[in-house]
């Protein structure tokens, strides 16, 4: 006997071998970035979705953790001024990543 769950989960019965099943959950879509926005002082402010609950925050390909001051898996607020983040004027690529290392979009954000 065959039966295709909604889920993925596939299960497989045959008589006198055993029962056998394959899948059971569908990947997790990874981390997307739709919008970063710095107010010019001490607060970059990234939303979201799929942060997970304890992101690391890569800004111009630096580890900033440092300086998260709360997320959640839709938004992460960063603080600290322009230098201490690592930004610049011009183009700035932000990327979060999961506890899981997954990996988000890059995001280019002109300051």
């Amino acid at each position: 006997d065959v039966v295709a769950h909604p889920s993925g989960l596939i299960q497989v019965a045959t008589y006198g071998r055993g029962a056998f099943e394959l899948g059971g959950s569908s990947p997790t879509s990874p981390p997307s970035i739709s919008s970063v926005s710095f107010n010019g002082v001490k607060r970059l402010m990234i939303e979201g979705s799929g942060f997970g609950d304890s992101p690391s925050v890569i800004i111009n390909g630096v580890n900033k953790n440092d300086y998260i001051a709360s997320a959640s898996d839709a938004s992460i607020v960063v603080t600290g001024k322009m230098k201490k983040l690592g930004l610049k004027s011009g183009d700035n690529t932000v990327q979060v990543i999961t506890a899981d290392n997954v990996a988000s979009n890059v995001f280019v954000l002109k300051v």
